[in-house]
C-alpha cells in the first residue's frame, strides 16, 4: 500500500507539474530568412560564392554584365554636360541683356529668363537620369545584405536574372527563436516575458534557457491562404 500511494504522489506531483509548466514537442527553430534578387537584369558573369557557404556582410555573391550600364551612365553624362554648357549659355545671356538696362531688351530679357528656368528643368532631369544609371551600374555587383549561410544556391555564370527576381537566400547564422505550438489549454498558463527551457533534438543533453517573446493572436489555420472550413457535422476540437 505505502508503494501505491507513493506511485500515486509521484503521479499527481507528475501530472500537476504538467499542468503548471506547459510544454511541446511541436516546435522548430527559426532565423532571418534573406530572399536575394538582382536589382538589375542581364548575364551573370562572375561567382563568389557556392551553395552552403558562410558568409559576412558585404561580400560579393555574384555580379551582373556591365557594360551596357557603362555605356548607358557615359550616355548620360554627356547629356548632363551638354545641359550644364546650355544652362550657363542662358545664364550668360540673361546678364548681358540685363547689363544693357534699356526699354528695348525687357522682352529679350523676358525670354531669356524663361530659357534659364528650361535650362535648369533639363539639366535637373539629365542629372536624375545620370544618377539611376549610376544606380544601376553600382548594382551590378550584389552584395550579401547581412552575416549567414547561402542556400538553395544554383547560379552559373553566363545565366540570365531578371531585376527583382528572388535567386536564392541567406540565412542569418546568429539569431534564432523558436516558434511553439500549444494546445488551446495551455494558451492561459503562458505569459509574455515567461522563462523557457529549450531542448534540441541535435543535442539532447544541453539545455538553452529563453523567454516568451510573444503569443500569436491566431492558429496557423487562421492565417492560411485558405483557410480550414469547420462545417456543421465535420470538425475536430484538439
Amino acid at each position: 500500500s505505502t508503494i501505491l500511494l507513493a506511485i500515486a504522489g509521484s503521479v499527481f506531483f507528475y501530472f500537476k507539474h504538467l499542468n503548471s509548466h506547459p510544454s511541446t514537442d511541436n516546435a522548430t527553430v527559426n532565423a532571418p530568412n534573406y530572399t536575394i534578387a538582382a536589382q538589375v537584369s542581364g548575364k551573370v558573369k562572375t561567382i563568389g560564392v557556392k551553395n552552403h557557404q558562410v558568409v559576412r556582410k558585404g561580400d560579393i555573391l555574384f555580379t551582373i554584365e556591365d557594360n551596357n550600364y557603362k555605356q548607358n551612365l557615359n550616355a548620360a553624362k554627356d547629356i548632363s554636360e551638354q545641359r550644364e554648357a546650355q544652362l550657363k549659355l542662358a545664364e550668360f545671356t540673361l546678364k548681358a541683356d540685363k547689363a544693357a538696362g534699356n526699354a528695348i531688351v525687357d522682352f529679350t530679357i523676358t525670354t531669356d529668363e524663361a530659357n534659364v528656368k528650361v535650362a535648369k528643368a533639363a539639366l535637373k532631369a539629365a542629372k536624375s537620369q545620370e544618377k539611376i544609371a549610376q544606380h544601376n551600374l553600382d548594382h551590378c555587383i550584389v552584395k550579401a545584405p547581412a552575416d549567414g549561410v547561402v542556400n538553395q544556391f544554383s547560379m552559373r555564370p553566363g545565366d540570365p536574372v531578371n531585376a527583382q527576381q528572388p535567386l536564392f537566400s541567406i540565412i542569418k547564422n546568429n539569431h534564432f527563436w523558436i516558434e511553439a505550438n500549444f494546445k488551446e489549454t495551455q494558451l492561459t498558463r503562458i505569459k509574455k516575458g515567461q522563462p523557457a527551457t529549450i531542448t534540441i533534438d541535435s543535442y539532447p543533453n544541453d539545455k538553452y534557457h529563453g523567454k516568451v517573446i510573444s503569443l500569436s493572436t491566431g492558429t496557423g489555420a487562421a492565417f492560411a491562404l485558405l483557410p480550414a472550413e469547420n462545417a456543421s457535422g465535420n470538425w475536430v476540437k484538439v
